[in-house]
This record gives structure tokens, C-alpha cells and sequence, in this order.
């Protein structure tokens, strides 16, 4: 059996391992490949008040949530809870959703257009929130149609917990500067799809996707409306994995792993059950920056099974304890091997008391670096290997390794 750990080192080298093991699914066709560590995206179309989840070859995952507007304009959800909304000023109760527009509805008995624009002369902001159904995942990238009114100018701040991560400016009309809307904002009745853009809002680098869990969207000129196909289909020039993007605001979600938290991987024929735990960085002193992955189980085209797990390289100190039981051979277990990249190198036992009772003591972990090839350090070992009977008649051992850095398991 031989254990293969990999570790990131860009975009372009993820994409040709994730493509030689089978990981991108075929890309319907409007689309391309999803970015990394892209799992599905979430689709806002407020045309039919729906929300729902796609998988990314573009199959609904079952997670839906349904928009509602009563005589006062205010919006209310049902089903799923997978996006939150919030007005400034007024909170969650001054949200208002009409004829297919999302905006700050001013007085709690609103009912004109006033209830779905954000008007910047009111200083007003709509915030859009991953809800708890959608625990574990955070936002990589967000597409936006969004309807201007009287040369509008908005401001999108992207947020993971406290922390502001990202900024954006979307401007049209006399506003217009840096990222502008093609189309002239206009100031009087609704202009169709004329008066919509789409708005991209995404980090510089794919390979180390920004992260957030909500979104406001601020006028600092004129007015706006979140919108989502209400007024018919805005282009899209970014990856979309689901039908008829261009009726949506859309989302991309990426599954996330902070210190504690664990990851479980889908199982396969040969490939039992395979769980990633994340603790904290190496002498970091408890530090834990939350990172995305993918995760996917398998078969080589040699016939070996495999479990994956790829992060951002930046992240290549975070520790974790990576158990999986594959289906094996009979006879003598053998002990893995690692591959960082420049060849196998055969892994040894931990040292003694580096995991006990659920722990790892950072201090035991050697300073050793199996792989000089690669920048940073590379290090695993075996905290346990042993066959079972869980799964008898069929032959299994359950290996369980403490790892730093992205990881191919296979033999």
C-alpha cells in the first residue's frame, strides 16, 4: 500500500491532478471548470422568488428556499435557510421585495417602489448573508445583476465574521469610473434590462480564494436593486455550472474547515469511509485560519483507490489527522510511502505522545523535512494502522496518519 501526498503548488498544476483523477465534472455548456475548491453554487432568482443549490455539474442538490412579498412590501423566506438579508437603516425588518427588486423598504407600511431600491440619499445598504443551512461553506465569488437608477454608484464590502475582506465599486452614468456598468443608469420608469448590470465580485487569485459569509451592497450614489432575472436574462461572463445563469444572482460556496472541524469525504467502491480533522497551525500558538478544499475518493486508472484532499498552498502548515479504511489485499499490511512531489518517501511511526486522546502536541512534531524539494515543511507519519472487521467479508485496514499539507491517499 503506498500513501501519496501531494502538495498544492498553483492553480495549473491543482487543475491537471484534479482532471487526471477525475475531480472536474463535465462542464454543461455554458460553462467551464469550477474554480478550486468549488462545490456548488447557489442560484437567487427573484423573477420566481426561488433560491436553490446546484451541485457543479448543474444538478440541484435538494436545498431550496422560497422569496415571499406581502402588501407592504416586505420579504419574507420558507424552506432552506440559505440566504439572510438585512437593511440599513432598520435591520431585517425593513428588507423589502417587490416586483422582482430586493432594496430598503422605508416605512414598516411601505408599498410603492421606495421598498426595492437602496437609495444612497437615505444613506441605505442591503447586507446578504449565508444562512444556517448552509453551515461549513462560505462565498468564493458572487455574480450579481443588479438594476441602477439615476447614475448610480454602489459599494460592495465582503465580510468573513468580523473581518472585512474584500472592497468593490460598481459605477454608471456621470458616476462612471473603475468598474462600470455598460449600460447608461436611467431616471425615470423601468428600463428593462437596459438599466441592469452584472456585477463579478470575486479575489485576484483562484488558488487562494477570497472567503466571506455575507456581503453589503451600499448606494453612494443614486439607487440600486439586487435582482436576479426579474427583468429578463443579464449576461454572464463568469463560470456558471447551472441552467440559465443569466436569470440569477448567483453565488459560488466552497466547503470550509476551521480549527475542530472535521471533513468527510464521500466513499467509493474501495474506499470506505476517509475523515479529515483539522487542528490548528504548526507553533502558530492556536492559531487557525479557516481554509477552503475539495475532497473527492476514487480509483486511478491503474485500479488503486484513492482519497483527496487538496487546500491552498498557503496553508500548508495547518495540521490534521486524516483516518481512512480502504479495501485491501490479503496478507501483510505494508507500511505507505509520501509523495510531496519530488518522489515516494517512506513514512515512519509517530513519535510517541504526538496524538493522544485526540490531541496533537505540536512540540513532538519533528523538525525533519521529507521532501527539500518542495518549499516549507513536509511531514507525515503513521499514529496507527489496523485491519477490521466492520465491513467482513471484505478484506479492510483503517490508516490513520498525521499529515501537514495537501493530501493523496492511495496505494
Amino acid at each position: 500500500m503506498t500513501i501519496t501526498i501531494r502538495r498544492r503548488v498553483g492553480a495549473g498544476a491543482s487543475a491537471a491532478i484534479l482532471a487526471a483523477v477525475g475531480l472536474i465534472a463535465a462542464a454543461p455548456a455554458q460553462a467551464t471548470s469550477p474554480p478550486p475548491y468549488v462545490t456548488s453554487q447557489l442560484a437567487l432568482r427573484t423573477g420566481t422568488g426561488a433560491v436553490a443549490v446546484y451541485d457543479t455539474s448543474g444538478t440541484p442538490t435538494g436545498l431550496s428556499q422560497s422569496l415571499l412579498s406581502d402588501t407592504a412590501c416586505a420579504l419574507t423566506a420558507t424552506g432552506a435557510d440559505l440566504l439572510g438579508f438585512t437593511a440599513e437603516p432598520g435591520g431585517a425588518g425593513y428588507v423589502g421585495y417587490r416586483a422582482g427588486s430586493i432594496g430598503v423598504r422605508e416605512s414598516l407600511t411601505a408599498n410603492g417602489q421606495s421598498c426595492a431600491m437602496v437609495d444612497a440619499a437615505n444613506g441605505e445598504s442591503l447586507t446578504v448573508q449565508l444562512g444556517g443551512a448552509l453551515t461549513g461553506y462560505v462565498f468564493t465569488a458572487a455574480a450579481l445583476d443588479i438594476e441602477l437608477k439615476h447614475d448610480a454608484s454602489v459599494s460592495a464590502t465582503a465580510w468573513l465574521g468580523t473581518s472585512a475582506v474584500g472592497t468593490f465599486t460598481l459605477t454608471s452614468g456621470s458616476s462612471a469610473s473603475g468598474a462600470t456598468c455598460n449600460a447608461l443608469a436611467d431616471s425615470g420608469p423601468d428600463a428593462g434590462t437596459s438599466d441592469h448590470c452584472r456585477w463579478d465580485i470575486a479575489g485576484k487569485d483562484p488558488a487562494a480564494p477570497m472567503m466571506f459569509d455575507r456581503l453589503t451592497l451600499t448606494a453612494t450614489a443614486g439607487s440600486f436593486s439586487l435582482d436576479g432575472g426579474a427583468d429578463g436574462a443579464v449576461p454572464v461572463d463568469t463560470w456558471a455550472g447551472f441552467a440559465d445563469p443569466g436569470l440569477s444572482s448567483f453565488f459560488d460556496l466552497a466547503p470550509v474547515l476551521a480549527c475542530g472541524d472535521s471533513a468527510t469525504l464521500p466513499s467509493s467502491g474501495k474506499v470506505l469511509t476517509s475523515t479529515w480533522k483539522r487542528y490548528d497551525d504548526l507553533a502558530s500558538s492556536g492559531t487557525c485560519t479557516p481554509y477552503p478544499y475539495r475532497a473527492t475518493t476514487g480509483v486511478t486508472t491503474a485500479g488503486a483507490p484513492f482519497a483527496e484532499l487538496v487546500k491552498p498552498a498557503d496553508s500548508a502548515t495547518a495540521q490534521a489527522v486524516w483516518t481512512t479504511t480502504f479495501v485491501v489485499p490479503a496478507g501483510k499490511l505494508p507500511y505507505p510511502t509520501l509523495n510531496f512531489g519530488s518522489g515516494p518517501v517512506l513514512l515512519g511511526d509517530c513519535p510517541d505522545g504526538l496524538y493522544s486522546g485526540g490531541a496533537i502536541d505540536s512540540a513532538l512534531v519533528p523538525s525533519t523535512d521529507l521532501d527539500g524539494g518542495v518549499p516549507g515543511q513536509q511531514y507525515g507519519c503513521v499514529i496507527d494502522v489496523a485491519k477490521t472487521n466492520a465491513y467482513a467479508p471484505t478484506k479492510a485496514a483503517t490508516y490513520t496518519v498525521y499529515v501537514l499539507g495537501d493530501v493523496r491517499l492511495s496505494f
